[in-house]
This record gives structure tokens, C-alpha cells and sequence, in this order.
């Protein structure tokens, strides 16, 4: 089971085609806007996860006035770890990359379950 964030990147980094690099154990894959412009514009990163068990997803009914509650349970450390991985990332390609911001704060979380075989 994978644990991942999607964040949305502000800045003017050029990247030929976009990126997927692997390091210790997670994936970092960058998205470019086009193929004419090539401007970085979003972050995933993707982590194995210790737990499979404490993660799960629960979206209730929706209700007559349109709300609706949704329950999320995940590994803490494994959540703290991405968050602390886009903060390193958007000091580092702040200083090298030309980018003004990831929007870490608007993290988008994904968990994805190995396809059954």
C-alpha cells in the first residue's frame, strides 16, 4: 500500500518533460503544465507505508442540504514525513529551482491499495 500527497507548485522551474526520481523509499514525481510552456506546476510524493491496517476512507451520505462528513485514518509519522518532504522541497527549489511556492498547506492525500491479482 502506497500513501501519497499531490501539491500544486508556484514558480517559474523549467523542466524538459517533467521528472520521477526514487529516493529512500518514496517517489517524487514532477508534472509540467505543457508541453510548450514546461514550467513545473504540481509535486507528488508517494511512500510505502508500516501499517496498511490503520488507513482507511469513509465518506457518509450525502445529506437533504448537500454536506456530507468524511473520516480518514492514516499513519501519523507517514502523514508528518510527506508534509516535512514538501517543506524541504519547496526550501530547496526555492533556493535552486526558481519556484516562489508549494502549496503544502492544500495538500491533496492519496492512498492507492496494490491491485488484487
Amino acid at each position: 500500500m502506497k500513501f501519497g500527497v499531490v501539491c500544486d507548485v508556484e514558480g517559474k522551474t523549467y523542466l524538459d518533460n517533467g521528472a520521477t526520481v526514487e529516493y529512500k523509499g518514496m517517489r517524487y514525481i514532477f508534472y509540467i503544465k505543457d508541453i510548450k510552456e514546461r514550467l513545473l506546476t504540481q509535486v507528488r510524493i508517494i511512500s510505502d507505508v508500516d501499517d496498511s491496517d490503520q488507513y482507511s476512507y469513509h465518506r457518509s451520505e450525502v445529506a437533504p442540504d448537500g454536506s456530507f462528513t468524511v473520516t480518514q485514518n492514516y499513519e501519523p509519522h507517514i502523514y508528518q514525513k510527506l508534509i516535512r518532504e514538501l517543506q524541504t522541497l519547496e526550501s530547496l527549489l526555492g533556493v535552486l529551482g526558481n519556484i516562489k511556492r508549494v502549496h503544502w498547506a492544500k495538500a491533496t492525500f492519496e492512498l492507492t491499495r496494490p491491485k488484487s491479482q
